[in-house]
């Protein structure tokens, strides 16, 4: 039996309600009500007539939300709380801690049950209340028989077509199109949750940036949505936003690894060889050091981080 299969607690939201508000939020809100549901029953954190439970947007990326980008957790919180679905508030002793604090308005919630149970039998939401149809709309079923022809179309469709209501501008459209063709020739035909986190990258970072982090792992010989997200984690927190602003910390990193480098070298000229050359502890570090590509096999351990 596969260790990824129920090893674990699995996630579990009603399909209605993440057709209704979109997965990742459906997700997030159903964690929040887990752990309110908790704190109601063993009555604490009861304020101003509300259950709550808080936590910072990195703790509950890192605790709860690993599986997604840190840029997608703190923007589907976000979403909930333009939906009104989410409360927030503020109860930290200390006035210095901006830590939210969250409730969900249950009433709120009940109401879509009119979007859950009226007619969504088309992906447009012809039919459906006006103020369900703005509300996100699912991605299209995916089956073994047809997942490389919709990997290529029929996902790519339907996440622009929600890309493009967003920006507006057919230029975005064609951003997002470049992501997904060099994903699927360089990784693999991309699924429904990976064209949603690339998505989601296009609202943070040039689409330039993104196919460069494909190259990358394909570079590396990581061909994965998981080491993609790390490239682009790295980036996003340097605050390298274009190819351009990318290319330049490269350079600079580059330069200063041949500068550490250089100075290695040059102590290395000054000092003299112990008889019988390098020690075996040294030629072990060296070779250590080689084997996980600091060390282009020149000799010299580089002691400057990797770029990524």
């Amino acid at each position: 039996m596969s260790r990824l299969l129920l090893d674990e607690q699995p996630l579990v939201v009603q399909p209605g309600l993440a057709k209704a508000i979109g997965l990742n939020e459906a997700i997030v809100i159903q964690q929040l009500h887990y752990w309110i549901e908790n704190n109601r029953k063993a009555k604490k954190n009861f304020i101003n007539g509300y259950y709550w439970t808080y936590n910072s947007i990195k703790q509950w990326h890192e605790e709860s939300f690993y599986f997604l980008s840190y840029s997608t957790v703190k923007r589907t919180f976000a979403n909930l709380e333009k939906m009104g679905i989410l409360i927030v508030g503020n109860f930290n002793k200390d006035g210095r801690d901006k830590t939210k604090w969250y409730t969900i308005d249950y009433e709120k919630l009940e109401g879509l049950n009119q979007c859950i149970g009226s007619n969504w039998t088309n992906g447009m939401g012809q039919n459906e209340p006006m103020h369900c149809a703005k509300m996100s709309q699912p991605l299209p079923e995916i089956s073994t028989e047809n997942t490389t022809e919709i990997s290529n179309n029929t996902v790519a469709d339907a996440d622009t077509i929600e890309h493009e209501q967003e920006n507006g501008s057919s230029t975005s459209n064609n951003k997002f199109q470049k992501v997904i063709s060099v994903f699927n020739q360089n990784i693999h035909p991309v699924t429904p949750i990976e064209a949603e986190m690339l998505d989601d990258w296009l609202k943070e970072l040039d689409h330039e940036v993104i196919i460069m982090a494909i190259h990358e792992a394909v570079a590396n010989g990581a061909r994965t949505m998981k080491y993609i997200q790390s490239i682009l984690n790295t980036w996003h927190d340097k605050g390298l936003k274009t190819k351009e602003a990318v290319m330049a910390y490269i350079r600079d990193w580059e330069d200063r690894k041949k500068k550490s480098r250089g100075d290695t070298n040059a102590i290395s000229s000054r000092n003299t060889e112990p008889p019988g050359g390098p020690s075996e502890e040294t030629k072990r570090l060296e070779k250590l050091a080689r084997e996980r590509g600091l060390i282009p096999g020149t000799g010299e351990i580089d002691d400057i981080d990797c770029p990524y």
